[in-house]
């Protein structure tokens, strides 16, 4: 069972990018997501990243799990918006007018932030860590200069983007731990699911420190001493696949933005 976030070796096409490469176009794409763009370029652009995820064969169930515990986030900034932005009135309910403008924007930001997901998912689901560490020391080499250990730094976002789904598989297993002791997340009192999510953020932070603390042995007692110099035992090179994934990447956000001034 594919859990959100993890690294999948289903040996699709996403997967034998160079980790160099796809970092790049992931930042790309998340400038591309703020972007000011017309609806039909915004629509593009996500349908640009679900093809994306067709190509590298990974499953949309578990993105869609996250993002269905996200409605409370949407409802904030829905509210948000109804009061601060104003313009077109669409229709009136209990003596409050809704904005059309308000409605817009906070579909906007919401698929916004589905869409950063959505990149975070096929940059972590597509490459292992060993590699996005090996990509992300490449880019921070020139730190070298002011005698910056970028080693360490690169394990240390790595490590924390492959704990991502081992959180999300924790936080499942105690939400339905503390659903057999009867607290009720779904059906409950707002007063109660409150009192339900303290017992889910508790815990969670209790099994994060556990993690690390075991995370630590684990390496202290395999020498591991990150002031040592390392070697590789891949060589990263660019091939012909980087070529022409860069080239379609290119020609596809171009069409974007050709789209964005034409329509």
């Amino acid at each position: 069972m594919d859990s959100f976030g993890r690294y999948v070796n289903n040996h699709s096409l996403l997967t034998k990018i160079d980790a160099r490469i796809k970092i790049v176009l992931m930042v790309v794409l998340l400038v591309f997501c703020f972007l000011d763009f017309n609806i039909v370029s915004f629509g593009c652009l996500f349908l640009l990243l679900c093809l994306f995820m067709v190509i590298g064969k990974l499953r949309f169930k578990p993105l869609l799990k996250v993002i269905r515990h996200m409605w409370f986030l949407f409802l904030m900034l829905l509210v948000i918006n109804l009061f601060t932005i104003k313009g077109e009135v669409w229709f009136e309910i209990w003596g409050i007018y809704v904005y059309k403008e308000a409605i817009l924007q906070t579909i906007y930001i919401f698929l916004r932030l589905v869409m950063i997901l959505m990149i975070s998912t096929l940059l972590s689901s597509s490459t292992t860590p060993s590699e996005l560490t090996y990509a992300l020391e490449f880019y921070l080499t020139p730190l070298k200069i002011f005698k910056v250990n970028v080693y360490e730094i690169a394990i240390m976002v790595s490590i924390a983007l492959r704990f991502i789904p081992t959180l999300f598989e924790e936080l499942e297993r105690i939400k339905k731990a503390q659903t057999s002791r009867g607290i009720d997340f779904k059906y409950g009192k707002y007063r109660d699911k409150l009192r339900g999510l303290t017992s889910l953020i508790i815990p969670l932070f209790i099994s994060c420190f556990d993690k690390a603390d075991e995370l630590t042995n684990a390496m202290v007692a395999r020498g591991y001493d990150s002031s040592n110099k390392r070697s590789q035992y891949k060589r990263f090179k660019i091939r012909l696949v980087d070529v022409m994934g860069v080239v379609v990447f290119g020609c596809l956000l171009g069409l974007i933005v050709f789209l964005n001034g034409v329509v």
